[in-house]
């Protein structure tokens, strides 16, 4: 078992040049990511193809494969153009999930407000916000559409944790309570992604232990947690960093590494820190490494 690294880190390129990047520092686990040049759905398949038979393994994340028209991807959303992109973006997941025998698929949870993605690839919220509520019925309910096809396929569905901002309370899953109030409400053949960056932000702004909701995460959900995203951050934004041997990550790794309660597939530890340079991603990935190895 080795760690994963993100395609992210290697954005706005083709797949297969990011693939190569990843290769060069040292890995064949990769998780493909966002953001990368658009390519049509059947040669991008074929390309993953190739992969399979030289030993590289692959997870699929969130937004990718990237769409001919850009979009927010929001499992909340109450419109009917993104519900279809949504939708668009999912048969295209599960096309490239079997092209590549990645078993994983991870996605974000989902919005209060509706969103538009800007130049730099950060979103830019509508004023108006639906009651949290109303967002976590429409995430569940989507959740309840897709899961079972995931199911039928042999694939793995996974829900990532999101976080809040300062002043703005925009994202779903982003707590404790949140986790669990919305995972019983979804079938149990779906996961959990948790990442860790994203779980500093919110203890930061809504005041609670890492240590301890890390503690009871695992006690209620180690065994639905499939996949874990690794970066660092100043609490506040998710500038995806590097990580260093005095980072709370550390021992955050530790602590998920030491639980066995996953019996049909091995937890990924996924690398996503495109905010460092290729040296900082490689002390990263060795750092990780001596803990999962």
């Amino acid at each position: 078992m080795s760690c994963y690294l993100s395609t992210s880190c290697f954005g706005n390129t083709l797949v297969s040049d990011a693939i190569r990047n990843c290769h060069n520092l040292g890995t064949k686990n990769i998780e493909l990511s966002a953001p990368h040049k658009f390519q049509n759905i059947n040669n991008l398949e074929k390309e993953l193809y190739k992969y399979n038979d030289n030993g590289f393994f692959f997870t699929l994340h969130n937004y990718f494969p990237t769409p001919e028209k850009s979009f927010v991807l929001n499992l909340a959303t109450n419109d009917e153009l993104s519900m279809e992109s949504n939708l668009n973006l999912i048969e295209n997941v599960k096309r490239l999930c079997l092209a590549s025998k990645s078993p994983l698929y991870g996605i974000h949870a989902g919005y209060l407000r509706q969103a538009k993605p800007s130049n730099d690839g950060m979103f830019i919220f509508e004023k108006e916000s639906i009651s949290y509520s109303k967002a976590l019925n429409l995430s569940v309910a989507f959740v309840n559409k897709i899961a079972p096809s995931f199911e039928e396929l042999g694939l793995k569905l996974l829900i990532e944790n999101l976080f809040p901002s300062p002043k703005i309370k925009h994202s779903l899953f982003c707590s404790f309570e949140e986790i669990s109030e919305y995972m019983s409400q979804i079938p149990k053949s779906v996961g959990i992604l948790l990442d860790l960056a994203h779980m500093k932000i919110s203890s930061n702004i809504y005041g609670f232990n890492k240590d301890l909701f890390l503690e009871s995460f695992m006690m209620n959900f180690a065994d639905r947690l499939y996949e874990v995203h690794i970066s660092d951050n100043d609490g506040i934004k998710d500038q995806h960093l590097g990580i260093k041997e005095n980072s709370w990550v550390i021992n955050a790794i530790k602590l998920i590494k030491q639980d066995n309660s996953l019996i049909d597939l091995e937890r990924i530890f996924c690398l996503e820190c495109h905010n460092a340079s290729t040296d900082q991603i490689t002390k990263s990935l060795n750092l990780i490494n001596q803990i999962i190895a």
